[in-house]
């Protein structure tokens, strides 16, 4: 009988790159060829652009034979993997419409093998099953051989993966080293933390846990003298103050009992709840996907901005796209509506806003106090290092918006607006999504998955008269679909013939603000300066659906020129 142990295939990634079978290391390739496949073993199964992979391997600077260079690279590795006998039932590299996956025996991977590793450690330690979470914790780090695919040249996306990896590598250590405290093992955690805090001096959750093990091991001395380091470098560095665990940490050391109760960060989870029959937007979901693994530079956050008319489903789509990519971001979700178009609120200010976004990451009102730059500043400082998503619904222009915008490496921030925030794409860099109308076969997707489809195909052609007459507004089809739920008896030719008899937007209404197409826009037009609203209004009287910036200002009996920019 063949013994396992010296076939296994072991693929390695936390540290140099390695493929090894029952103990002798498999030869890969030239380092080009070593990068691609990293990229594609970083993805543990997802499938990964041919743009990406360009990105990766050359960060921008690629020839013009990139990819044919690209399909070479795949061809040889497809030759290595099948000679190492990779356990799969399909081609190793497998080929996607616009580049590659890697099918992989998720236990061959030291990465897959972590993440598994991480997940049983922490569900042992949110149950209080510490004798538990302390082993897994520990076959998590014992993967890590050192910075992932540390012999090569990474960039792009690629190093920004990378990055986040060896962040969540540190996450991992502090709660395997909150852990130890609480189970009364401290010093099994100094040395780590030692190391945590040298690599990343304003990591304010290393140096609390520093702290705590050192009192905990006796040695308040010490632990002090910690405390006194974290602050000089926060206020050298930052110009703050240390935030509450710090000062928690420090108040133990002073005297008091080390606390055995597992402390965790602050993680928030503030999405709102997404739409169960969300339908369409691929070319959209898959825009906003790039931001997961940005093309860019890893030195700072990736924005995108979400604009489109009212009642066209921008908050709709952030919030699913929010939901669908959550698990990517381990550090939390911020939610804020910004209140840009509303009937009885004010837009809010970024003053609260940046005290709303301080809040949820748990910082207290007394570390809020000074001037807004400096809780800008904070806002900034205490998302170094982490992975976090950033969702700012309803803005209403790119002044509310750019001191909101985070700068640190990992965080994503989407914007949904009403209006088409140039200076934000111009000045910062934000990647633009225009949302539009929903085409026919969609619309009748939204009401399927709403009403049924044998309430659709009773009546198909008082269907098609509601999709036209809807206009492919996703609002307008959710108002009509409300309707029709509320009222079982109410036909789908009777909802038809009153949109062509009720006079404008009468029809679409729930008889709720939110819920009333006509009151919606009317919040547009009210925020709008009483020119373009004016502009706005008549151009309800041309008889065409498209309309000319010429014919506007026929409409106005304006200037062309004035004519333009308001349309703008």
């Amino acid at each position: 009988m063949t013994d396992l142990a010296t076939t296994a295939l072991d693929v390695r990634l936390l540290g140099p790159l390695e493929i090894r079978r029952g103990g002798q290391a498999i030869t890969i390739g030239a380092p080009r060829q070593r990068v691609l496949l990293g990229a594609l073993l970083v993805a543990r199964g997802r499938p990964v652009s041919l743009s990406r992979l360009i990105d990766a391997l050359w960060g921008g600077s690629e020839p013009r034979t990139a990819r044919v260079t690209v399909q070479n690279y795949v061809r040889r590795l497809r030759t290595v993997l099948d000679a190492a006998d990779v356990p799969v039932r399909e081609s190793v590299i497998g080929t996607t419409p616009d580049g590659y996956v890697l099918h992989l025996d998720g236990q061959c991977l030291d990465l897959v093998r972590f993440h598994a590793h991480l997940a049983r450690a922490r569900v042992a330690r949110d149950r209080g099953r510490l004798p538990d979470a302390e082993p897994a914790y520990r076959l998590a780090l014992a993967e890590w051989r050192g910075e992932p695919l540390a012999d090569l040249v990474t960039s792009g996306w690629l190093r920004t993966e990378l990055d986040r990896l060896i962040d969540l590598q540190a996450t991992a250590t502090e709660e395997w080293a909150e852990v130890e405290i609480s189970a009364g093992h401290a010093a099994r955690g100094l040395e780590a933390l030692a190391d945590l805090t040298q690599r990343w001096p304003m990591r304010e959750s290393a140096r609390a846990l520093m702290i705590r093990a050192l009192h905990a091991c006796g040695r308040s001395a010490d632990a002090l003298a910690e405390f006194r380091r974290a602050r000089q470098v926060l206020r050298d560095e930052l110009g703050i103050e240390p935030g509450e665990d710090l000062r928690r940490a420090h108040a133990e050391a002073l005297g008091r009992p080390a606390s055995q109760r597992l402390l965790r960060r602050v993680v928030p989870a503030q999405l709102p709840a997404g739409l169960t029959d969300f339908v369409a937007r691929g070319p959209e979901l898959a825009g906003l996907d790039a931001l997961v693994r940005p093309s860019g530079s890893p030195t700072g956050a990736q924005v995108a901005t979400i604009c489109g008319a009212a009642g066209i489903g921008k908050s709709a789509l952030a919030v699913h796209w929010a939901h669908r990519v959550a698990e990517l971001f381990p550090d939390g979700q911020l939610y804020l509506d910004l209140r840009g178009f509303e009937a009885h609120a004010r837009p809010m200010t970024v003053a609260e806003a940046v005290r709303g976004l301080l809040a949820a990451l748990g910082v207290s009102e007394h570390r809020m106090a000074g001037q807004l730059s400096a809780q800008v500043g904070l806002y900034r400082s205490l998302l170094v290092g982490r992975r976090q998503l950033v969702v700012l619904d309803n803005a209403v222009d790119a002044d509310q918006l750019r001191m909101l915008l985070p700068g640190a490496a990992g965080t994503v921030t989407l914007v949904t607006s009403r209006n088409e925030l140039g200076s934000l794409v111009a000045r910062d860099g934000a990647r633009p999504l225009r949302l539009g109308l929903l085409d026919d076969a969609d619309a009748r997707r939204l009401l399927d998955r709403r009403l049924g489809s044998r309430r659709l195909a009773a009546e198909p052609a008082a269907l098609a008269t509601v999709v036209r007459r809807c206009g492919g507004l996703p609002l307008a089809l959710a108002v009509v679909a409300a309707r029709l739920l509320m009222e079982p008896r109410l036909s789908l030719g009777t909802v038809a013939t009153q949109l062509g008899e009720a006079p404008g937007l009468t029809a679409l209404s729930t008889g709720e603000p939110s819920g009333d197409v006509a009151a919606v826009f009317s919040w547009s037009v009210r925020a709008l300066d009483p020119d373009a609203a004016r502009l706005f209004c008549l151009l309800g009287l041309h008889p065409g659906p498209q309309v000319s910036a010429a014919s506007a200002a026929s409409l106005c009996a304006i200037p062309l020129a004035d004519a333009r920019s308001r349309l703008v």
